[in-house]
């Protein structure tokens, strides 16, 4: 990934999930500890989503909860 957004992204969902490794987390939370912009931090999502990266379940409201997967963790350690 080359690309420090997708990066932040997944760092900030690893750390989430080391705290509460059950849990998806709501597009506010990432978004407010992120502090990215709006278009980006969406468009960062989507990309991790259709990578596989990430496990995402849209929202009726065009919101959406997140989590990062196996391939995400693989994906950092991989980086690193």
């Amino acid at each position: 990934m080359s690309d420090k957004s997708y990066d932040r992204i997944l760092s900030e969902l690893k750390k989430m999930n080391s705290l509460y490794p059950l849990e998806y987390f709501t597009e506010e939370e990432l978004e407010k500890s992120l502090q990215l912009k709006h278009g980006k931090f969406r468009r960062g999502i989507k990309y991790l989503a259709k990578k596989g990266l990430i496990d995402i379940q849209w929202l009726y409201n065009g919101a959406f909860v997140a989590k990062i997967n196996n391939h995400g963790l693989h994906a950092i350690r991989k980086d690193t």
